[in-house]
């Protein structure tokens, strides 16, 4: 798994993250939210007050894309 450059709540960011949720449907991946948040921290910034648990609202967005897609699938 790899987020690449940090995950952060601006747009470019967003759109990095879009294309991570994706590739991370994509190849099925399953990671659990320890392994996730550990990952996320190591390439962002959590120290900075505006970032603080942002690596847990990514996993839940993750989880809630996630669920949307194969929602979709099922159609």
């Amino acid at each position: 798994m790899n987020i690449g450059g940090g995950i952060n709540p601006d747009t470019a960011d967003e759109e990095r993250f879009f294309d991570f949720v994706v590739e991370y449907y994509k190849n099925k991946e399953q990671v659990d939210e320890k392994t996730f948040v550990k990952i996320c921290k190591y390439y962002t910034h959590t120290t900075r007050r505006i970032n603080r648990g942002i690596c847990q609202k990514y996993y839940r967005r993750l989880q809630d894309f996630i669920r949307f897609i194969k929602w979709q699938n099922k159609k």
